[in-house]
């Protein structure tokens, strides 16, 4: 079966930019959006099982020739398994029509192709940007779908149940 990849993508990132705006895809909290909206559409147009993940993720800011051994090489988001009753406060506000997550990051997972898919990586170095740290690797792709065992060099995803379940929650008020 044929998957149009950037069709399923540009159908998502049109949605989130009409109930969201611009803006909001920058804000670090729209992870959690790419994936309820990412999952709807892969099923609606795949019929692929895509089910939601939620954990830590690490994507590498220093290229490794330019890695001084004091410097931070990755931007990361990770888990840090809240108190419930925690979850939202300090978090980034984003919109009256967002929910704010504890740190963590979410994407989507395609069981039966063993695929992963983050449609949020493109906004990653403005978002390490806004935290203060500087880009100095390859750019992420406008989105990543790839097998789980193929991620791109020195990239991790660590899903957790908990943050899973999480995300899975908070999702349903999309």
């Amino acid at each position: 079966m044929s998957i149009n990849r950037d069709a399923i993508y540009e159908e998502v990132d049109a949605h989130i930019t009409e109930k969201f705006g611009v803006g909001f895809k920058t804000s670090g909290q729209c992870c959690l959006y790419w994936m309820m909206l990412g999952i709807n559409y892969i099923l609606a147009n795949t019929g692929l099982r895509a089910i939601p993940q939620a954990g830590s993720v690490s994507w590498p800011i220093v290229a490794p020739e330019l890695d001084d051994g004091v410097c931070a090489t990755h931007f990361s988001m990770m888990w840090n398994t809240p108190r419930e009753e925690a979850i939202g406060i300090g978090a980034a506000e984003v919109s009256e029509s967002a929910v704010a997550l504890p740190e963590m990051h979410c994407w989507i997972a395609i069981p039966e192709t063993g695929e992963i898919v983050d449609f949020s990586t493109l906004y990653l170095p403005r978002i390490a940007e806004k935290c203060g740290f500087q880009w100095r690797a390859p750019l992420p792709p406008r989105y990543l779908w790839t097998k789980a065992r193929k991620l791109p060099e020195r990239v991790f995803y660590e899903p957790n149940l908990s943050a899973t379940k999480l995300a899975i929650q908070l999702g349903l008020t999309c």
